[in-house]
């Protein structure tokens, strides 16, 4: 049987390690997150997001980490899906689509018109996933800036027009 549940400070260690899960599957190196780090952002005066667990059996297989969304074309809410992640020997057992469930209904309640999110262009079994719950490609691209480029476009540029 699956539970989903919102996550608790005292998940930190929990989620951080299945986010490494995530991270290892992607090639990339283990999160820097601390968990004192994860309960400031989760749990702190002003959150920045929101983790959702799946347990099986009373141990946590997954998880998804949502925060709020805006999009003023349409004038609508909604939630932006940060990761969702299932561990290799539970997955094509219904975590993943529990987790998505269990986000709808958080996503409803909040009166929210949409979820979205990103899936790594390589990541086929993913892409598959989202399309098999109803997830319909949007062709958008996407862009990030590290800390290194923000730092940058905040400095002034010698080369800037003057503006009157």
């Amino acid at each position: 049987m699956i539970t989903i549940r919102p996550a608790r400070p005292e998940d930190a260690d929990t989620v951080i390690a299945l986010a490494n899960g995530l991270n290892q599957y992607e090639g990339k190196p283990d999160t820097p997150l601390t968990a004192d780090q994860f309960r400031e952002s989760a749990f702190g005066a002003a959150p920045w997001f929101e983790c959702l667990i799946a347990e099986c059996r009373d141990r946590a297989v997954g998880y998804a980490a949502y925060s709020r969304d805006f999009d003023l074309e349409s004038g609508q809410r909604g939630l932006h899906l940060i990761d969702l992640f299932v561990a290799a020997e539970v997955r094509r057992r219904g975590v993943g689509r529990a987790l998505l469930a269990r986000l709808t209904t958080t996503a409803l309640s909040m009166g929210c018109a949409y979820i979205e999110w990103q899936a790594m262009n390589w990541n086929a079994e993913a892409q598959a996933f989202y399309r098999a719950v109803g997830g319909v490609e949007e062709g958008v691209q996407t862009y990030s800036m590290g800390l290194a480029e923000l730092e940058a476009l905040c400095r002034p540029r010698s080369d800037a027009a003057e503006i009157l």
